[in-house]
């Protein structure tokens, strides 16, 4: 027997998806009005994703430079010891890390990294950043 207690059923409700045009002409005045900084890559971004289009590109020359961001060369070694990567040892040498994943795969780190910094932390579209980060990295991956 129930206690005065209603039972409601449960009604999925929708997220709306954003106002397209609304944020297109938030847009359009940020950048008219120089409130919209477009991110730039940081040197050693850009050094390495020079150096990975360079058919003759050398490891350890690479790891040199990746070892000057120090950021960018502990972002290097974590995807580099995920387990799709790892294989049966940690991998603890930038030489080691760039032999196991490849050219194509650091410059798309140095990218991914530098421009996922570069992204503002707050903001008015900062929700809508972070659901278009997840789907592009869900997609990529």
């Amino acid at each position: 027997m129930l206690n005065d207690v209603s039972l409601c059923p449960i009604v999925a409700t929708e997220i709306p998806s954003p106002d397209l045009a609304a944020i297109e002409t938030k847009l359009r005045a940020d950048i008219v009005a120089r409130r919209l900084k477009l991110p730039v890559l940081p040197n050693v971004a850009t050094e390495v994703l020079s150096s990975t289009l360079d058919d003759g590109a050398d490891a350890q020359k690479l790891a040199n430079l990746i070892q000057k961001d120090q950021s960018l060369a502990t972002h290097v070694l974590r995807v580099a010891n995920l387990p799709l990567f790892r294989g049966s040892s940690e991998i603890v040498a930038l030489q080691q890390a760039i032999a196991r994943l490849g050219m194509v795969r650091i410059r798309e780190i140095a990218l991914t990294a530098s421009l996922k910094n570069a992204l503002p932390c707050k903001g008015s579209f900062q929700l809508l950043m972070d659901e278009a980060w997840q789907l592009g990295l869900a997609t990529g991956l």
